[in-house]
């Protein structure tokens, strides 16, 4: 096969996959088939997405060595106020920290959750 025959062969599957509109009110054919795609892919999203991808062992390990740094601090900082606010107030910051990372890790649980209603709106979309 030469390349002059396959330059020829190409332009004919993209003259194949580009289709005049029927009217200016109705979408194109490649147009409500990109839609789909991407639909399907955001189905495909979702369904990955519903377990999370962080990993148990990572979560331990990260708890464990939070605990031993505030330990360190705690048995090393005076006995005042100021060091017990000031422990406490890192150790709620440090604790939201890895809270917001867990709910940020599964979006469609927990307090914080996107909408599906999107999603929803397109699929109506498509079956007009």
């Amino acid at each position: 096969m030469t390349a002059d025959a396959s330059a020829v062969g190409l332009e004919e599957q993209e003259a194949n996959f580009v289709a005049p509109p029927r009217n200016s009110a109705a979408p194109s054919p490649v147009a409500l088939s990109r839609i789909g795609l991407d639909i399907s892919l955001a189905r495909w999203l979702l369904f990955a997405q519903r377990s999370g991808s962080i990993p148990m062992p990572f979560l331990i390990i990260l708890v464990f060595w939070l605990t031993v740094i505030f330990v360190g601090f705690g048995l090393l900082a005076p006995r005042d106020g100021t060091a017990l606010a000031t422990l406490f107030i890192c150790a709620v910051s440090l604790a939201g920290a890895v809270f917001l990372i867990l709910e940020l890790d599964r979006p469609f649980e927990g307090l914080l959750r996107v909408s599906v209603a999107p999603l929803s709106d397109a699929l109506g979309q498509l079956g007009r």
